[in-house]
């Protein structure tokens, strides 16, 4: 069930969006923000039927409740898009074809590579910022598949979340990215890890799986934190 608030807003989902968008709640603009379906390439490839039926079955039960009662969606595609090459992928840009088809003012958000604290809860399918510095804490060498020169556009979790507001607030519609603009390798993540731990941890490199996503690179948006503020904030966290 949607349960908007006093201002209209009905944030969903318990996952590092939702949350980072519930602490700036009472600062958005009236709407469904919809991040309530899974959000790992991984859990995908391991539970592929069920992460589709949840995605568009719960999408289309979002969109109806939109129609019914005109209000404005915001809801999370991403930015595997521009490569299309997993199942993820491809389920996301399904969702912005039946968005497009339906007569509902909506928001489709292309989201960069997301990390931050409140990744917590998603054990081995949190990105690998989160994952790797919680490992290395303990002394443990992260994984890198290949030889660690992919890339991805990593956007900390209250950057997302305000660059959704200020799409909000001027009614954007359509398709819109959010990241910041910057790739970094995974060599070099391990390497700022390291730099906050005060640690020099080598990474073991093990053979890529098939259909890898080498690169998630889109326009950036305006952010307060860096690489470095966010595994910072991560190590304090945990």
């Amino acid at each position: 069930m949607i349960y908007p608030n006093k201002n209209g807003v009905a944030i969903m989902g318990k996952g590092l969006i939702a949350n980072a968008l519930r602490r700036i709640e009472d600062k958005l603009p009236a709407g469904v923000y919809f991040f309530n379906s899974p959000s790992s390439i991984v859990l995908f490839d391991k539970e592929l039927e069920y992460c589709m039926r949840e995605t568009i079955n719960d999408f289309l039960n979002v969109l109806d409740y939109c129609k019914k009662h005109d209000m404005y969606l915001i809801y999370p595609s991403s930015a595997t898009v521009y490569n299309k090459n997993t199942s993820y992928a491809k389920c996301k840009a399904a969702l912005e074809e039946i968005a497009s088809a339906y007569p509902v003012k909506s928001l489709g958000l292309r989201i960069a590579a997301g990390y931050g604290p409140g990744e917590a809860h998603k054990g081995e399918h949190a990105s690998v910022v989160y994952q790797w510095t919680k490992q290395m804490m303990c002394g443990e060498r992260p994984i890198i598949f290949g030889d660690g020169t992919q890339t991805r556009d990593f956007i900390y979790e209250e950057d997302i979340a305000w660059a959704i507001r200020n799409l909000a607030v001027d009614g954007t519609v359509g398709i819109r990215n959010i990241g910041t603009g910057i790739n970094t390798s995974f060599n070099e993540v391990v390497k700022d890890i390291n730099s906050v731990l005060g640690t020099n941890i080598v990474p073991v490199y093990v053979p890529k799986p098939q259909h890898y996503v080498e690169e998630t690179r889109v326009e950036g948006t305006l952010v307060q934190f860096d690489l470095l503020d966010g595994i910072r904030d991560i190590y304090k966290s945990l």
